[in-house]
């Protein structure tokens, strides 16, 4: 089985092919040539997520780095 990873603007794209369409993802995914489960879970996280950050493959979403700048900030004043 070959795992894939598709990045975000290839997801952002085919959401909003689905939000403008106003067809299924199931539709959208067999047009893509893509599982619609990854589609599916890509769009919750899309209409979830208010910044519509989809974290993972080294993009971190806003509050993944506000607290490690935090936390670099505080290891350095304890230096």
């Amino acid at each position: 089985m070959i795992c894939r990873s598709y990045d975000k603007e290839f997801k952002i794209s085919a959401i909003k092919l689905i939000l403008d369409s106003g067809r299924s993802v199931s539709s959208i995914a067999a047009d893509l040539g893509v599982n619609a489960k990854i589609i599916f879970n890509s769009k919750k996280k899309y209409l979830a997520n208010s910044n519509n950050d989809f974290p993972g493959k080294g993009h971190r979403n806003s509050e993944e780095e506000i607290w490690q700048l935090k936390k670099d900030l505080n290891d350095a004043r304890m230096e």
